[in-house]
């Protein structure tokens, strides 16, 4: 697992050195293989470092752990947005800002080399992976995932959220632009806002986690979630939009911790990689489905009424997820875990 990181770390250091020749030559074509090749390699490093995770964090300690790292990711990603706009004004030229960017993976290669983990984690190495090989152990991890109730509300609550959320993403700016005439220089005070939220409840999370149910902190906050995404179809004023996204704010980084804790504590560690990247598969997959009809169902309804469907599937992940976790308490044990990996 560390050598999965600090290779996807390397190779995207690399390929982040080819948006300077992008930016260069200003080859759009390039911009989009890129950033195709930039998003696979990436997403070999979450699985693997939410595989980590459990093997040096102990138990109790794994909510506060995952909520520090999702407001983590949140904080730098605006701090590296404000460089990158610093640097391109400084310098007046984009490659500053990818050869900094470039220096970043670097840095995180070089700081993982330096992790030490138990034992356990030595991989027995293979002669050969095949796509055969890939298929059966993605087939591993989806049957696990059905064969645990816990982990089927997790993957449902979650896969039917970003089939509302997916249509949010793709319609919301041009709302914004289009039927309100908002000036694109609200977007940055616009996103502040969400970010403010996410940042904050990642800190009073961290404070608390010793208390909470990850189980409670999906359902309950999918339906938090679902009532704000309605509430953007009453959007007439640009004031309106900063209490909706800092309340969506406020839910998305103790979701996104509670996820990832409840995956870590229901499956084995040997597991975690393959659920993990199962589950995302799925996700992502919702997710894609949902933009790409996204426009057509809008031009049918309206862009508002997409937002309050939106919503609703949202709120419905939320209580189908609370009713498939009620009474589900006891996480599988590890050779339980270890007998459906085997079947």
């Amino acid at each position: 697992r560390k050598k999965v990181m600090v290779v996807s770390d390397i190779l995207r250091a690399v390929l982040t050195l080819g948006f300077v020749v992008a930016a260069v030559s200003e080859q759009i074509w390039l911009i989009y293989v890129l950033a195709f090749l930039h998003a696979s390699v990436g997403s070999i490093f979450a699985p693997a470092r939410g595989a980590v995770i459990p093997q040096i964090v102990p138990p109790q300690g794994l909510l506060a752990a995952n909520s520090l790292a999702q407001m983590s990711v949140v904080f730098f990603r605006v701090l590296g947005t404000a460089a990158a706009g610093l640097l391109v004004g400084l310098f007046d030229a984009f490659y500053v800002a990818f050869v900094v960017d470039m220096l970043t993976f670097l840095v995180s290669a070089l700081l993982l080399v330096q992790l030490r983990l138990p034992e356990r984690d030595k991989i027995v190495a293979v002669a050969e992976v095949t796509v055969k090989q890939i298929l059966q152990e993605l087939g591993a991890g989806l049957r696990m995932i059905f064969g645990s109730r816990i982990l089927v509300g997790t993957m449902v609550g979650i896969a039917v959220t970003m089939l509302g959320l997916g249509a949010v993403n793709v319609l919301l700016a041009p709302m914004l632009v289009n039927e309100m005439e908002l000036p694109e220089t609200w977007f940055g005070a616009i996103e502040l806002a969400q970010t403010a939220g996410m940042i904050l409840s990642g800190v009073l999370l961290t404070a608390v986690a010793a208390k909470v149910k990850p189980t409670r902190l999906i359902s309950g906050g999918l339906v938090i979630t679902g009532i704000c995404v309605s509430a953007l179809s009453l959007v007439d004023a640009v004031w309106h939009l900063f209490p909706i996204l800092f309340a969506i704010g406020l839910v998305v980084t103790p979701l996104n911790a509670g996820v990832s804790t409840l995956i870590q504590t229901a499956v084995a560690n040997e597991m975690l990689g393959r659920i993990s990247a199962a589950l995302n598969t799925v996700v992502q997959t919702t997710s894609l489905i949902s933009m790409f009809f996204a426009g057509t169902l809008a031009a049918w309804i309206g862009v508002r009424n997409v937002f309050i469907v939106g919503g609703v599937l949202v709120v419905m992940a939320g209580f189908g997820a609370a009713w498939i976790f009620w009474g589900q308490v006891q996480m599988p044990s590890a050779k339980t875990a270890q007998s459906v990996a085997g079947a």
